[in-house]
């Protein structure tokens, strides 16, 4: 997954993070979830795309490691 939050993050000209950092998000015991990522809108610190906040750090913030 880092491959492609890399490559957005270059798309969008910022600074590309290591790509050996693993991070373990909270377990989900939920079959049909597995493999997926599992994002918590409610934690978008720009919903509405009024700040120009980058996707990269978004999805970053929602979940996606």
């Amino acid at each position: 997954m880092s491959d492609i939050f890399n490559k957005i993050r270059e798309l969008e000209g910022l600074p590309l993070q290591a790509t050996n950092i693993v991070r373990h998000p909270t377990k989900i015991n939920v079959p049909s979830l597995k493999g997926m990522i599992v994002l918590d809108p409610s934690k978008d610190p720009d919903p509405y795309s009024l700040h120009d906040i980058p996707i990269s750090v978004r999805l970053q913030e929602m979940g996606w490691y």
